[in-house]
């Protein structure tokens, strides 16, 4: 369970690096919408 939550948040930090790459505002305030897994 805690490695899946790991991999997810991984996954949400390359995403965020992205969309800030991207300068794509909305997907960025779609993506902190999405729960995250406190550690």
């Amino acid at each position: 369970m805690w490695k899946q939550c790991y991999q997810q948040q991984k996954m949400h930090n390359i995403l965020r690096t992205f969309v800030s790459a991207q300068k794509n505002q909305q997907t960025e305030a779609s993506l902190a919408d999405q729960p995250h897994c406190s550690a």
